[in-house]
């Protein structure tokens, strides 16, 4: 078992242009690879690789599109896809992105948003 495990990472990093690396620094400094962006358009698009510690060499795809609405809200529409990288395993993995992004959604992100 691994002495850090558990323990909250420092930052989440996306260098926002194309090709820019997406990376998690952790507790103790060490940087983790977690993608690499394919699309930047500022306040309207983010896409990027996705592999966060693991597959790096047959990543899915994560696109985040911004779209603002009357009354200065905004519409945030995430396509998390390329799951047949994982085989067998693909529904799986699915499955557990799908409640996990619905957590950094509300959970983290959440507070940050007027009215919250």
């Amino acid at each position: 078992v691994s002495a850090g495990v558990g323990k909250a990472s420092k930052s989440i990093h996306i260098e926002p242009k194309v090709g820019g690396a997406v990376y998690e620094v952790m507790y103790d400094g060490k940087r983790t690879e977690w993608g690499q962006v394919t699309r930047f358009e500022a306040g309207r698009a983010l896409a990027m690789t996705w592999h966060p510690g693991s597959n790096a060499d047959a990543p899915t795809h994560v696109e985040i599109l911004f779209e603002n609405l009357p009354g200065g809200c905004a519409r945030v529409t995430l396509t998390h896809s390329g799951w047949e990288v994982w085989g067998a395993r693909a529904d799986e993995m699915r499955g557990g992105y799908d409640s996990g992004w619905d957590f950094v959604f509300a959970q983290r992100f959440g507070r940050a948003l007027p009215g919250s």
